[in-house]
């Protein structure tokens, strides 16, 4: 069974009722939130900034330089790994704050 379709041209567009009203701020955030753009690739980019930064973060921390120097200067950490490693973690953990709060919120 086939189903035919008549011809309907359907209304201009210049047809339609238009509205002269300036429109205000809450009809602005609802066609922005409505027409806004899908950009999937760049939703992936943006989200994986943070991501980069803590990968980098660690391959730094990991360099046994990077031990030594923590060594030299926080002596504490000679006599333990453990304390070294939370040395690290807390060294990594400020970086990231300081790299995300300063410089990526200016973008």
């Amino acid at each position: 069974m086939t189903v035919q379709y008549k011809n309907v041209a359907g209304e201009k567009l210049s047809d339609l009722p238009v509205d002269k009203e300036i429109p205000n701020d809450n009809h602005i955030k609802i066609i922005n939130g409505l027409f806004q753009e899908n950009n999937t690739i760049q939703t992936i980019i943006n989200d994986s900034k943070d991501t980069i930064l803590v990968g980098l973060i660690i391959i730094m921390l990991s360099m046994s330089q990077i031990d030594i120097l923590i060594r030299k200067y926080v002596t504490i950490t000679q006599k333990s790994d453990y304390i070294l490693y939370l040395v690290k973690g807390l060294l990594g953990a400020s970086i990231f704050w300081l790299i995300k709060h300063f410089y990526l919120s200016r973008k």
